[in-house]
């Protein structure tokens, strides 16, 4: 009968699902869990090879080619070992792990995540930075095969096994809630709450930051010819959120007028310096001041070479904005964002 059939349902239902609980709870007691590993590199080669020597140990890799995608990596999911560059576009990798850490602290303080560097160029002041990021340890590449069977048997990757198991177990209690939550809410009619962190967003490597004193006064000027040659904008009218932006990631430029509102523009660079270098190790360049104050003409080498400009600027445009001015300055923008893919290619060689 129809009802026997349903009967005969419900039990295999059952079965299976204690067939599943069965099997989770036979893998965890055997150590059988999936190591997983992140990747944070610019370099294809360096990104393929390590993850082919992890994939050899038994885990399972994820990869990401800048910074700003390896921090949303990191949000995303616990690894085993994350390994993470030092030098990359968009967001290099002090700036990714600082951002992660300090992020951690309020998202998944039971958990620390388990972080080494790894580079090519690093100095001893490097390290030292990069473990003041938070940084749990620094590996110098080409790392092997060798290096990382040694990093697989080490204590501390043992000791981040075991806390991630409590972490996977955390994690199913959490979306277990979400999930209650959710129900809850369609029946409410009421929107779950929403995690209020601001990210970093990725706008490409084109991508400049306009700090201006009010809405428009620069963007609305130069809006036409960004658009023309490919170019997205971040803008902002308030010297703080200028200064908070600035240190989110690498900008290809950065406009900023002279008097913005609660931070000035010469005083928000230089305070963006100053912590520049204790937490980056690329210089940020192309950081133009808009101003009437300082008026010579972008392409003067002769005036850029006699210190014209604040400290911490690399150049300056006029007010009011000629196009010509603008557009010099995107072109030099440009050329450098080709030059370091250039350089970048010679040293993966």
């Amino acid at each position: 009968s129809q009802q026997e059939s349903q009967d005969v349902l419900n039990t295999v239902r059952v079965t299976l699902e204690a067939e599943k609980r069965k099997l989770a709870e036979s893998q965890k007691d055997s150590g059988d869990r999936v190591r997983r590993a992140l990747v944070i590199d610019d370099s294809l080669v360096i990104r393929k090879s390590v993850s082919r020597a992890l994939k050899k140990l038994g885990f399972e890799v994820t990869v990401a080619a800048n910074g700003l995608e390896g921090f949303k990596q990191l949000q995303s999911n616990v690894y085993d070992v994350a390994l993470c560059d030092f030098l990359m576009p968009v967001m290099d990798g002090l700036d990714c792990v600082q951002q992660y850490r300090d992020w951690e602290k309020t998202h998944r303080p039971w958990v620390s995540q388990y972080i080494i560097g790894i580079s090519a160029h690093a100095s001893a002041n490097d390290v030292e930075k990069g473990k003041k990021a938070g940084m749990n340890d620094f590996k110098a590449k080409p790392v092997t095969l060798k290096v990382l069977k040694e990093l697989e048997e080490s204590d501390a990757l043992s000791s981040i096994g075991k806390e991630l198991d409590k972490v996977l177990s955390l994690q199913a209690d959490s979306s277990s809630a979400m999930s209650d939550e959710e129900d809850d809410a369609e029946r409410t009619g009421k929107k779950p709450r929403q995690d209020s962190h601001a990210e970093p967003k990725d706008y490409g490597g084109k991508a400049c930051l306009i700090a201006e004193e009010s809405n428009g006064s620069i963007s609305t000027v130069v809006k036409p010819e960004l658009e023309a040659r490919g170019w997205q904008f971040v803008a902002v009218s308030d010297g703080e959120d200028a200064l908070r932006l600035m240190k989110m990631r690498n900008w290809a430029a950065i406009y900023i007028e002279e008097n913005l509102p609660r931070l000035t523009g010469v005083r928000c660079m230089e305070r963006f310096r100053v912590w520049e270098a204790d937490h980056r190790i690329k210089r940020q360049t192309c950081v133009y001041l808009v101003s009437a104050s300082y008026v010579p003409s972008p392409s003067s080498s002769s005036v850029r070479a006699s210190g014209a400009y604040p400290s911490g600027f690399d150049s300056a445009l006029g007010k009011p904005i000629l196009t010509k001015d603008f557009r010099a300055l995107l072109v030099e923008a440009e050329s450098r964002i080709s030059d370091t893919a250039s350089a970048e290619d010679i040293l993966r060689r």
